[in-house]
């Protein structure tokens, strides 16, 4: 820094340092700007990853409620009625996988949420 005769600044050196500021500030600024905006992006992205997964959530709530509800009598005959409950589980979960894998589709299996 250069000092006058009087001891203030040099008129020319505070000039620089003013404009020196200005360009920081507008740097700064577009850094803010820039952050923000991905900011945005991946909220926005997290918010529709987040709802995708409720009503996944909300299928495979939905289907294991029918499944719970279903009469015995409509699961498979294994032969052996004290296996009945256990096959015809194992049945149902393959149905529930095979509508899980369909709603996997319909949603797209190919968007990544992360």
């Amino acid at each position: 820094m250069k000092l006058d005769e009087t001891g203030a600044l040099d008129v020319a050196n505070k000039k620089a340092m003013e404009a020196e500021l200005n360009e920081l500030r507008y740097y700064l600024e577009r850094n803010v700007e820039q952050r923000t905006e991905q900011l945005v992006r991946r909220i926005a992205l997290l918010e529709h990853c987040n709802a995708a997964l409720c009503d996944k959530l909300a299928l495979a709530r939905s289907e294991l409620t029918a499944l719970k509800q279903r009469p015995a009598r409509n699961l498979p005959d294994t032969g052996d009625a004290g296996q009945n409950d256990g096959a015809g589980w194992l049945y149902a979960m393959g149905n529930w996988t095979r509508n899980l894998i369909g709603a996997r589709a319909q949603y797209g299996s190919g968007s990544r949420c992360g």
